[in-house]
């Protein structure tokens, strides 16, 4: 793996013997602020609060963004998604990652559950996660990725946060496989859902209604929340508003 900060500068890393830290263990040495990692042709970007302290568990954000123009999502607007979280992070010791992703290839290549799971386990061993203060994000088509992950993974996430999207309305393939996932879960088997949305955006909130009502149906914990000042998916205020609920 590469680590690259602000997009430009290479940031070396000492894999050298581990440190148990509080029940878990944390390798080598963290590079605070934002960087982009390179890893197996793609990558994703992170966030490490200036209050990161690797003796301490932290906890952790996985969010995935909307793709641009429905595609995909460059280095610059994976930096966007994270500096979302930058304020509450620092305040509250969150890590943020935010991979990159691509409908087109949702279903085949290295972008799979497993391919993003591989990058939650080294965020695990990397900032010393608590494993039971993990939230899963999706913003806008992110929905739809974050939902499978779910479906697929529902175990590793403590909650699953959306922002401004449904994982059965976005008109991508990866969409028709969430939904279908997800309604083949048994019943209860998803972590608390929280879905989000901008009373100024364009998701129509009867959607997210009929959402709640679908996964409530299958016995799982769903809270719909509007947010006044907000209108599509990118506002800061979601994120103070989704780390209330969290916490």
């Amino acid at each position: 793996m590469n680590y690259e900060k602000n997009n430009s500068d290479f940031v070396a890393f000492d894999f050298s013997p581990c440190l148990s830290c509080s029940g878990g263990h944390f390798f080598g040495e963290v590079q605070h602020g934002y960087q982009f990692v390179e890893k197996g042709g793609s990558g994703y970007g992170v966030y490490v609060p200036e209050s990161f302290d690797p003796s301490r568990r932290s906890g952790l954000i996985f969010a995935f963004g909307r793709t641009q123009n429905d595609m995909m999502l460059t280095r610059e607007r994976l930096k966007e998604y994270a500096d979302l979280w930058v304020s509450e992070a620092e305040k509250r010791g969150y890590v943020v990652i935010v991979p990159y992703w691509e409908p087109v290839v949702v279903e085949s290549g290295h972008h799979t559950e497993k391919y993003f799971l591989e990058i939650l386990e080294e965020a695990k061993l990397m900032y010393n996660i608590n494993p039971r203060e993990i939230l899963l994000v999706g913003y806008g088509l992110g929905t739809v990725q974050a939902f499978m992950m779910a479906a697929f993974y529902s175990d590793q996430f403590s909650a699953i946060a959306t922002i401004a999207g449904s994982p059965v309305r976005e008109r991508i393939t990866g969409a028709l496989m969430a939904d279908r996932l997800v309604r083949g879960l048994p019943p209860g088997r998803l972590p608390p859902v929280l879905l989000v949305y901008g009373e100024n955006g364009s998701i129509p909130p009867a959607w997210l209604e009929e959402d709640k009502a679908f996964l409530e149906a299958k016995r799982n914990k769903v809270e719909l929340k509007a947010i006044p000042q907000m209108g599509n998916e990118q506002h800061p205020a979601a994120s103070a508003v989704i780390l209330d609920w969290f916490n």
